[in-house]
Protein backbone atom coordinates (compact mmCIF):
# COMPACT_ATOMS: atom_id res chain seq x y z
CA UNK A 1 0.00 0.00 0.00
CA UNK A 2 3.11 2.66 1.23
CA UNK A 3 4.79 1.99 -2.02
CA UNK A 4 1.84 2.65 -4.64
CA UNK A 5 1.21 5.35 -2.23
CA UNK A 6 4.86 6.92 -3.07
CA UNK A 7 4.74 5.99 -6.17
CA UNK A 8 1.78 7.81 -7.18
CA UNK A 9 2.86 11.05 -5.23
CA UNK A 10 6.38 10.43 -7.03
CA UNK A 11 4.51 11.32 -10.60
CA UNK A 12 2.55 13.50 -9.48
CA UNK A 13 5.52 15.98 -7.66
CA UNK A 14 7.42 15.37 -11.19
CA UNK A 15 4.48 16.11 -12.95
CA UNK A 16 3.91 19.08 -10.84
CA UNK A 17 7.32 20.48 -10.44
CA UNK A 18 7.58 20.47 -14.37
CA UNK A 19 4.13 22.31 -14.94
CA UNK A 20 4.89 24.85 -12.08
CA UNK A 21 8.42 25.45 -13.31
CA UNK A 22 6.94 26.44 -17.10
CA UNK A 23 3.77 28.31 -16.41
CA UNK A 24 6.25 30.16 -13.43
CA UNK A 25 8.33 30.92 -15.97
CA UNK A 26 6.50 31.98 -18.77
CA UNK A 27 3.91 34.39 -16.29
CA UNK A 28 7.97 35.86 -14.87
CA UNK A 29 8.66 37.13 -18.06
CA UNK A 30 5.16 38.48 -19.09
CA UNK A 31 5.25 39.91 -15.17
CA UNK A 32 8.68 41.47 -15.55
CA UNK A 33 7.22 43.72 -18.82
CA UNK A 34 5.04 45.42 -16.35
CA UNK A 35 8.34 46.95 -14.68
CA UNK A 36 9.98 47.69 -17.69
CA UNK A 37 9.04 51.18 -17.82
CA UNK A 38 9.62 51.96 -14.41
CA UNK A 39 13.46 50.17 -14.88
CA UNK A 40 14.12 52.79 -18.36
CA UNK A 41 13.05 55.47 -16.78
CA UNK A 42 15.36 55.44 -13.72
CA UNK A 43 19.03 55.02 -13.12
CA UNK A 44 19.00 51.83 -11.73
CA UNK A 45 20.83 48.84 -12.59
CA UNK A 46 20.07 45.82 -14.43
CA UNK A 47 20.37 44.06 -10.62
CA UNK A 48 17.57 46.41 -9.50
CA UNK A 49 15.11 45.35 -12.36
CA UNK A 50 15.80 41.63 -11.43
CA UNK A 51 14.86 42.11 -7.92
CA UNK A 52 12.09 43.79 -8.60
CA UNK A 53 10.47 40.89 -10.92
CA UNK A 54 11.71 38.52 -8.11
CA UNK A 55 9.83 40.42 -5.61
CA UNK A 56 6.39 39.95 -7.68
CA UNK A 57 7.26 35.18 -7.63
CA UNK A 58 5.58 35.06 -4.39
CA UNK A 59 2.33 36.81 -6.10
CA UNK A 60 2.62 34.76 -8.93
CA UNK A 61 3.47 31.13 -7.57
CA UNK A 62 -0.05 31.38 -4.48
CA UNK A 63 -1.70 31.99 -8.30
CA UNK A 64 0.05 29.52 -10.31
CA UNK A 65 0.37 26.57 -8.11
CA UNK A 66 -3.45 25.59 -7.85
CA UNK A 67 -3.42 25.60 -11.22
CA UNK A 68 -0.24 23.20 -12.01
CA UNK A 69 -1.54 21.22 -9.33
CA UNK A 70 -4.72 20.11 -11.22
CA UNK A 71 -3.42 20.03 -14.42
CA UNK A 72 -0.65 17.91 -12.92
CA UNK A 73 -3.34 15.44 -11.15
CA UNK A 74 -5.73 15.17 -14.01
CA UNK A 75 -2.28 14.51 -16.29
CA UNK A 76 -0.89 11.84 -14.01
CA UNK A 77 -4.44 10.13 -13.28
CA UNK A 78 -4.95 10.18 -17.19
CA UNK A 79 -1.57 8.58 -18.05
CA UNK A 80 -2.22 5.94 -15.38
CA UNK A 81 -5.71 5.18 -17.13
CA UNK A 82 -4.40 4.75 -20.28
CA UNK A 83 -1.66 2.41 -19.27
CA UNK A 84 -4.31 0.09 -17.46
CA UNK A 85 -2.45 1.25 -14.00
CA UNK A 86 -5.59 1.74 -12.27
CA UNK A 87 -7.27 -1.32 -13.40
CA UNK A 88 -4.51 -3.06 -12.39
CA UNK A 89 -4.83 -1.46 -8.85
CA UNK A 90 -8.77 -2.17 -9.02
CA UNK A 91 -7.93 -6.01 -9.65
CA UNK A 92 -5.19 -5.69 -6.89
CA UNK A 93 -8.10 -4.76 -4.44
CA UNK A 94 -7.29 -1.29 -4.19
CA UNK A 95 -11.07 1.31 -3.50
CA UNK A 96 -11.10 4.11 -5.51
CA UNK A 97 -10.37 6.03 -2.06
CA UNK A 98 -7.00 4.03 -1.53
CA UNK A 99 -5.91 5.39 -5.57
CA UNK A 100 -7.23 8.63 -5.29
CA UNK A 101 -5.81 9.73 -1.28
CA UNK A 102 -1.97 10.44 -2.48
CA UNK A 103 -3.08 12.81 -5.01
CA UNK A 104 -5.76 14.35 -1.83
CA UNK A 105 -2.81 14.55 0.65
CA UNK A 106 -0.67 15.94 -2.59
CA UNK A 107 -3.33 18.59 -2.48
CA UNK A 108 -3.81 19.31 1.12
CA UNK A 109 0.35 19.66 1.13
CA UNK A 110 -0.26 22.77 -1.25
CA UNK A 111 -2.99 23.79 0.26
CA UNK A 112 -0.57 24.18 3.50
CA UNK A 113 2.18 25.75 2.04
CA UNK A 114 0.47 28.19 -0.04
CA UNK A 115 -1.39 29.33 2.73
CA UNK A 116 1.94 30.13 4.51
CA UNK A 117 3.31 31.48 1.50
CA UNK A 118 0.63 34.09 1.87
CA UNK A 119 0.39 34.94 5.32
CA UNK A 120 4.43 35.17 5.30
CA UNK A 121 6.18 35.70 2.18
CA UNK A 122 3.73 37.78 0.66
CA UNK A 123 3.08 40.76 2.32
CA UNK A 124 6.87 41.21 2.91
CA UNK A 125 7.60 40.86 -0.97
CA UNK A 126 4.74 42.92 -1.32
CA UNK A 127 6.64 45.63 1.35
CA UNK A 128 9.64 45.62 -0.65
CA UNK A 129 8.25 45.78 -4.03
CA UNK A 130 6.55 48.90 -3.07
CA UNK A 131 9.46 50.83 -1.92
CA UNK A 132 11.49 49.73 -4.58
CA UNK A 133 8.83 50.83 -7.13
CA UNK A 134 8.89 53.86 -4.85
CA UNK A 135 12.43 54.60 -4.58
CA UNK A 136 12.76 54.12 -8.46
CA UNK A 137 9.99 56.44 -9.06
CA UNK A 138 11.47 59.59 -7.68
CA UNK A 139 14.91 58.47 -8.80
CA UNK A 140 13.50 59.51 -11.99
CA UNK A 141 13.82 63.76 -11.87
CA UNK A 142 16.92 63.28 -9.93
CA UNK A 143 18.02 61.80 -13.57
CA UNK A 144 16.90 64.86 -15.21
CA UNK A 145 18.39 67.12 -13.26
CA UNK A 146 21.78 66.38 -13.94
CA UNK A 147 23.29 68.22 -15.70
CA UNK A 148 23.53 67.19 -19.73
CA UNK A 149 21.60 64.41 -19.20
CA UNK A 150 18.41 65.15 -20.93
CA UNK A 151 21.10 66.07 -23.92
CA UNK A 152 23.10 62.90 -23.26
CA UNK A 153 19.70 61.09 -23.96
CA UNK A 154 19.21 62.76 -27.03
CA UNK A 155 22.81 61.46 -28.29
CA UNK A 156 23.69 65.07 -28.27
CA UNK A 157 26.32 65.06 -25.47
CA UNK A 158 28.71 62.52 -23.58
CA UNK A 159 28.84 61.67 -20.23
CA UNK A 160 31.68 62.66 -18.59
Amino acid sequence: MKKIEGYIQKELAASFAFILSILTITLWIVQSFKFITVFLRSSAGIFSFLKLTFLSLPDLLTIITPISAFISIIVVYNRFQLDREITVLYAAGYSSWDILKPAAQFAAYLTVGIYLISLTILPASFRQMRDMETELKTAFPAVLAQEGAYLHHLGMLPFT
